[in-house]
């Protein structure tokens, strides 16, 4: 739409909404690669113009897996995954604040042009949804978007501050890994105030070298009370996914920190997650099997009991989920928590009242 000389340009045809994710779901061992290069890394390295020839995993330190690359200049190289993580979001800093020619028309290829290729996919992969662009007949352009839920409108240069400011903090998250109890703690005041987008932005860049940090030999030399708060960190981001609808995402992030755990009794709460987000996919068997684990590694039986009865009750194992729900609740968890249970004490009928006996006995 004209406007006094100047133009407004809906971006339905410009903005590439989760195409990072698309790109995820046809790689090939991808749970495997984000370990090594990131949830972002791999999309960092790509639009560098970097390309895998091939990856020696180190599975006790993968971000510090040698890998062998092809530069955009075509030489090889070979170097740590972070290393080429790091330079290749430093490249795209460089690129991304740089603004193409001015559109004198409303026309996709000039507003193309003027936001650059890379830009526009960098604000999709994280979670910024490109809306209108309005030229004005002589001031700087400003975008309409969408993030987190909120509609913002600013000027293209203001944006592009935002996203290198997303790319900061992810050379950071490449760095030598340290558990930054201040921002773990600032994401905790985020999920106590219902802001689950803002707890995702904090924790997700610090996922993969935290992933990393269990998995490496460092890990043995941790005191239980870092290994705790490294495990936190990862359950309360998969929290923040689970929540705000990302639950793939989720289950992720609780599997990388359950395997890099090796067992160990920190891990209880990771189990416990899986155990729901099995339960939520409707495999209720996989559901027992986790949160059984969740139990064995010292998950109290309140934290267990809900997800627990109510996936042996969906197996038609009424008795044990009887059981599980007086435990939960005897360990001061809410009775109507447990709805599911309802059907379990119809089936067994007036048998209940001896089944109640014979546990308390």
């Amino acid at each position: 739409m004209d406007r006094e000389g100047g133009f407004e340009f809906a971006l339905d045809a410009v903005r590439l909404d989760g195409w990072y994710r698309d790109f995820l779901a046809t790689v090939a061992d991808v749970e495997v690669l984000e370990a090594v290069f990131g949830r972002r890394g791999l999309g960092y390295l790509m639009l560098a113009g970097v390309r895998l020839e091939s990856v020696a995993l180190d599975r006790q330190d993968p971000a510090g897996s040698v890998v062998d690359v092809q530069l955009p200049d075509g030489r090889v190289a070979r170097a740590p995954a972070r290393l080429l993580v790091r330079r290749a979001i430093e490249a795209l800093v460089e690129q991304v604040t740089i603004d193409g020619p001015r559109p004198s028309l409303p026309d996709v290829d000039q507003v193309r042009g003027l936001l650059g290729g890379r830009f526009v996919l960098l604000t999709a992969m994280h979670g910024i949804s490109l809306r209108k662009l309005v030229v004005p007949p002589s001031d700087e352009p400003t975008l309409d978007v969408e993030h987190d839920g909120d509609a913002l409108s600013m000027p293209i240069s203001s944006l592009r501050r935002v996203v290198v400011g997303k790319l900061e903090d992810d050379i950071r998250s490449v760095e030598e890994v340290q558990i930054d109890e201040a921002r773990i703690g600032e994401a905790r005041a985020a999920e106590e105030r219902g802001e689950h987008r803002r707890v995702i932005e904090i924790l997700e860049p610090m996922a993969g070298p935290l992933v990393s940090l269990l998995r490496s030999g460092a890990a043995a030399r941790m005191a239980p009370e870092e290994r705790t708060s490294v495990v936190a960190a990862l359950e309360l981001l998969a929290r923040a996914q689970m929540k705000s609808g990302d639950v793939e995402s989720a289950e992720t992030i609780l599997r990388l920190g359950a395997q890099g755990c090796r067992g160990e009794p920190e891990s209880a709460a990771l189990y416990v997650r899986l155990g729901e987000i099995a339960l939520l996919r409707g495999s209720a068997g996989e559901a027992i099997g986790a949160l059984r684990r969740a139990s064995a590694l010292g998950a109290p039986p309140k934290l267990v009991g809900v997800p627990l009865a109510s996936a042996l009750a969906s197996r038609g194992r009424h008795v044990a989920a009887v059981a599980v729900r007086d435990q939960a609740i005897a360990d001061g968890a809410l009775p109507e928590s447990f709805v599911a249970v309802v059907a379990s004490e119809r089936e067994l009928g007036d048998a209940y009242a001896a089944v109640r006996r014979f546990l308390s006995e």
